[in-house]
């Protein structure tokens, strides 16, 4: 390659690299948006069952296993959710890695 053609070759390899990186974290974006939006969705519709429940307890003894359910409901979904959250994290990096290396 001649002196030109080798930095236009340099150039798009950076650029190419650039744009794949930039492509990595704008899917990662749109998937963390779904992933938050369905959390929310499910944290609302728990929200409205737990207070009709609440509503039509009629014993402390009752109240008592409503609040260890949510307790338990929240601890899952929020695992759920953070398990989700770090895989999306650990593939975005993967593929800006894939990126870098192949520029």
């Amino acid at each position: 390659m001649m002196g030109e053609e080798l930095l236009v070759s340099s150039w798009r390899r950076q650029l190419e690299s650039s744009l794949g990186i930039l492509e990595a974290m704008l899917d990662a974006t749109g998937k963390l948006y779904e992933t938050q939006l369905a959390a929310v969705v499910e944290a609302h519709a728990a929200v409205v069952a737990t207070r009709k429940a609440v509503l039509e307890a009629h014993s402390l003894a009752e109240l008592a296993s409503l609040q260890s359910q949510i307790a338990s409901h929240n601890l899952a979904g929020s695992a759920s959710y953070w398990r989700a959250i770090g895989g999306l994290a650990r593939d975005t990096q993967a593929r800006i890695g894939e990126s870098l290396i192949n520029s």
